[in-house]
């Protein structure tokens, strides 16, 4: 019994960090997206002498994710 116990929890935690590692790639790649993004609205802002807005117009950014990009990019 405590073998299969053992194998149990090996099994468990092996699952769980495949799942962690999952995890903090998605979470990386997100954070990648928005640092690209966000240098791609300052290039465009710059670049066309526009604001914020229209850069995130521009880059076709959705309305329910400026909130996100409007505290890191400065006018």
């Amino acid at each position: 019994m405590c073998k299969a116990i053992e194998d149990l929890v090996v099994a468990e935690r092996a699952e769980s960090e495949a799942k962690g590692r999952i995890e903090g790639r998605a979470e990386g790649r997100a954070e990648g997206k928005k640092e690209t993004s966000i240098e791609n609205i300052k290039k465009i802002m710059e670049s066309l002498n526009t604001d914020v807005y229209r850069a995130m117009d521009i880059l076709q950014i959705p309305a329910d994710e400026r909130a996100i990009y409007l505290p890191l990019v400065s006018n």
